[in-house]
């Protein structure tokens, strides 16, 4: 291939000005996950007090103390309760925390040491309210809690918290206030526990935590750059009100401060964001790609493509057409090197990862995690969704991309089909990956185009060199709202079968057995399941008459994640993904609006989308031969707007 020179000055001198920050190819080296600091990810660290407004429908504590010395800012006030008098605490400016007597608040602590630590909320305006929020230890030295909740005189509720639950308690009560009423939350033993509450007139206050864009449409294709300076992420993504018309997709870009929520960035006011987003991570925005390939072999050009800047040259990988009409579509999936740190010249062959005919190789994905390059696509016109499962290549240890024989390599999958069009990317020394859910649950979504966006999911590299996929500590912290459920000998019921509980331990020991725990919405589900006789188990869903399964299914000496809904001739399986063969499976499921994201073990993952409204449902557990079950706990998610 003869060089390519024929870049116009003007992006040379760019090159040279413009330092390029180094992408997604570079050489990392892993910190050991222990050392970590993944609470620091999701955390939006505030430095100025919130706007004094009394009349907004919502409130929560922390618009009384954050960056605020003043005792009753926003309605929210601190005491310390002595017998029945609540008596007002005083700033103290040596240690920046509210006191009486050996009663202190800080930052959300409420420490009670002989007088008992308070924090109040003075009613705006009559009507009925609902005080919803979790409580929990400050630290794990702390003693067993007793938080009491009084509308003025009369205590409404009160949870025990166990010493060392970093956790915590979900509480959630509904009643009917007149304006200067006082709902009062007492600390009543000598320890320290953590509460925000929040106090609201509004009834649609718990939301999914899969939300649209900011700007109300449906997530396509994302491109997600995290800038570690500045410890924002970047989500660079395609929308479109209708996929079935030529050229009817648009480009975006939102910003988010603790990975999980989003603001609309608009180029015409944040040129020099959206400069930075292309210099760091769209590439192709400053090279045309087409240059840079073999175009008497591909005809056609690229269509999906990522360029990657590596030390003393660029990568491309895209998938290179011969031909793409209505008849014909056939392609590689390529690896291109440039000769030079400029990106000047590409004489290189390039290197064949997979060949396709019809199939379209989309979203593609280079990235070097320890020792080894990864390649990663999205083949679509594979499910129902057209959009196919992320599939990745592993590459030979201690070789580079353009030496190793990708062709001799078999892909495997890294989640199922119900997330679309997903890509890798570094969150600081991390791996994470994002795609989007199809908010239709059995179809392609084509008008409008796309969906929801996963939750944050770390990529892992195992010992034998495959990726696993895992919920991170930081994302569990902070999407656990606190229990509300454990399994204890008398809180379940057997519907089918039989089972014997010792222990924190369940057996369910018949035939097809299920029992139930309860009625729940939006959760975290936990627990350590031993498949033990059976050969499917796992947690069951119903609603409406209809049953979804999250399940461990062994098959023909096979292992399985599978979501099912037996009862729907629409989409009887959502989704499925092959795991290793373990023996005693740790597990988390999130169950959100009817979408399922299965975590098992901290390497595998399992995203759904069922037909499940955002209604309660009865949660059960489920095997078809004898199984065990430990340290069964259900936990309520925090809503989406009640994420700092």
């Amino acid at each position: 291939m003869k060089n390519k020179y024929s870049i116009i000055f003007l992006i040379i001198v760019l090159l040279i000005i413009l330092p390029i920050t180094l992408m997604s190819c570079k050489k990392e080296k892993p910190k050991d996950s222990k050392t970590f600091d993944y609470d620091s990810l999701y955390n939006n660290e505030k430095t100025e007090k919130n706007e004094e407004d009394l009349n907004r429908l919502t409130t929560k504590a922390e618009y009384g103390y954050t960056k605020n010395k003043v005792n009753g800012y926003n309605g929210w006030f601190y005491h310390g309760k002595v017998n029945q008098t609540y008596e007002k605490m005083e700033y103290d400016e040596k240690t920046q925390t509210f006191k009486y007597n050996k009663a202190k608040f800080n930052n959300g602590i409420l420490t009670t040491n002989d007088t008992k630590a308070t924090i109040s909320y003075q009613i705006p305006k009559d009507g009925k309210i609902t005080i919803y929020g979790n409580v929990k230890q400050a630290n794990s030295t702390s003693n067993a809690s007793i938080l009491e909740i009084y509308q003025n005189d009369k205590l409404i509720y009160n949870i025990l918290l166990e010493e060392k639950d970093l956790i915590g308690k979900y509480f959630n009560l509904e009643l009917n206030v007149l304006k200067n009423d006082n709902i009062y939350f007492v600390n009543n033993n000598n320890s320290e526990i953590y509460l925000n509450p929040i106090i609201t007139y509004e009834n649609d206050y718990d939301k999914s935590l899969y939300h649209f864009t900011s700007f109300n449409t449906c997530y396509g294709d994302v491109f997600p750059y995290y800038d570690s300076k500045e410890n924002k992420l970047y989500m660079g993504f395609l929308w479109s009100d209708d996929a079935r018309k030529d050229n009817n997709y648009n480009f975006a870009i939102e910003e988010s401060n603790n990975l999980l929520t989003f603001k609309n960035v608009k180029e015409e006011n944040n040129y020099d964001i959206w400069q930075s987003y292309k210099e760091n991570y769209r590439l192709d925005y400053i090279f045309n790609p087409n240059n840079f390939i073999d175009k008497t072999k591909y005809s056609f050009g690229v269509r999906d493509n990522m360029i990657y800047k590596e030390n003393d040259r660029y990568l491309l990988i895209a998938g290179c057409y011969y031909e793409f009409n209505q008849n014909k579509q056939t392609s590689d999936l390529v690896i291109y090197a440039s000769d030079d740190k400029f990106a000047l010249s590409w004489t290189k062959k390039g290197n064949v990862i997979a060949s396709y005919s019809k199939n379209l190789p989309e979203c593609p994905t280079l990235i070097k995690i320890g020792n080894r390059y990864y390649a990663a696509v999205s083949v679509a016109y594979n499910t129902a969704h057209q959009v196919g499962p992320l599939q990745y290549w592993i590459g030979d240890e201690n070789k580079d991309c353009m030496d190793v024989n990708w062709q001799t390599k078999e892909f495997q999958y890294l989640d199922g089909e119900d997330l679309c069009a997903a890509r890798l990317t570094y969150i600081k020394e991390k791996v994470y990956m994002w795609g989007w859910i199809p908010y239709t649950y059995n179809t392609m979504p084509w008008s409008p185009w796309g969906g929801y966006l996963n939750l944050p999911r770390e990529v892992i590299q195992l010992k034998n060199g495959e990726l696993g996929t895992r919920m991170d500590n930081g994302l569990y912290n902070k999407i656990n709202y606190g229990n509300i459920y454990s399994l204890e000998e008398n809180n379940y019921k057997v519907i089918d079968g039989k089972a014997t509980y010792n222990n924190k331990t369940i057996t369910l020991n018949g035939e097809n057995n299920k029992i139930k725990l309860g009625s729940f919405k939006r959760n975290l589900v936990e627990f350590n399941l031993n498949l033990n006789d059976s050969t499917k188990a796992g947690y069951l869903m119903k609603q409406n008459n209809n049953e979804y399964y999250c399940n461990i299914i062994k098959e023909n000496n096979h292992t399985y994640l599978q979501v099912s809904s037996p009862n729907d001739s629409l989409h009887k399986i959502n989704s499925t993904l092959e795991i290793p063969n373990y023996t005693n499976f740790n597990i988390k499921i999130v169950i959100d609006n009817g979408i399922i994201e299965f975590y098992v073990n901290d390497e595998k993952t399992l995203t759904a989308h069922t037909s499940m409204t955002s209604d309660y449902y009865d949660g059960y557990l489920y095997s078809n031969n004898t199984a065990n079950y430990q340290n069964v706990k259900i936990n309520k998610l925090i809503s989406y707007s009640d994420i700092e």
